[in-house]
């Protein structure tokens, strides 16, 4: 293609979003996947409880989850949002494939961190087949994973426990946790907001109650988060019955 100033273009052309959302167990982090725009499941875990809608068989191997992705890119289907349950889970598979590749009996048997490393290899097949349903088939692209309190080391503060995505990471910052991150257009921390009451008798601290189920959508030093359409910084979950609405809502920033 040859380059020239007239081929400067103003308008945005957005894509559907990849979206990434962690946070503990139980919060809805699944049912809120379900909600989505003509969803269809793609598991490592069972995590379905009694949510009920199209999904693949509960992946075993790493060849499972590529399989299922390529039946999502080559056949024709009416869905418009692969959800994906979970992460963290997946990299287990991926540590696997990664060891029977390279004749490894575990990921930590090379020296030095090496089996990490030859794993990012394994992520970015499966990070380049969802960008490809994302391309190509105007998939979203809903991934789950579970969240994990880490220390967070910043040059011009002391070091603080911040909840982060729960996926390898080395000290260098190499690893699947910073490619999935970059990858995602939003990351969101699904969380509940809890009050600190005082114990009138002893003058001790503890939680008190705790408030709506909510996706945070701007990075904050309690949590990891971000996103590039300008979401508003708290976005209620809401109960099952209105999630479908807070997918509108998301999308209305998205693609206007």
């Amino acid at each position: 293609m040859a380059i020239s100033l007239d081929s400067l273009v103003t308008k945005a052309n957005p894509k559907p979003p990849i979206i990434l959302v962690h946070g503990l167990h139980g919060l809805g982090k699944t049912s809120f996947g379900a909600a989505a725009p003509n969803p269809v499941g793609l598991f490592t875990e069972d995590g379905l409880g009694k949510l009920e809608f199209p999904h693949f068989p509960k992946a075993e191997t790493f060849s499972d989850i590529m399989d299922a992705i390529g039946v999502l890119y080559n056949d024709e289907h009416e869905f418009k949002t692969l959800v994906f349950d979970s992460l963290d889970h997946f990299e287990a598979l991926v540590w696997a494939e990664t060891c029977s590749r390279n004749g490894w009996r575990t990921i930590e048997q090379p020296d030095f961190g090496k089996g990490y490393n030859a794993a990012l290899v394994v992520w970015t097949e499966f990070f380049d087949g969802i960008a490809a349903l994302r391309n190509d088939r105007g998939m979203i692209i809903y991934l789950i994973a579970h969240t994990a309190i880490v220390k967070s080391k910043s040059p011009d503060t002391e070091p603080f426990d911040v909840y982060d995505v729960k996926l390898h990471e080395s000290g260098k910052g190499v690893g699947a946790k910073p490619l999935a991150k970059e990858l995602a257009d939003c990351i969101f921390y699904m969380g509940q907001r809890t009050s600190v009451v005082e114990n009138k008798s002893d003058k001790s601290m503890r939680g008190g109650g705790l408030g709506p189920r909510t996706l945070f959508t701007e990075r904050r030093p309690a949590y990891e988060a971000k996103n590039r359409y300008g979401l508003p910084p708290e976005i209620p979950v809401g109960e099952v019955d209105k999630m479908a609405d807070t997918w509108d809502g998301i999308l209305e920033y998205v693609f206007n």
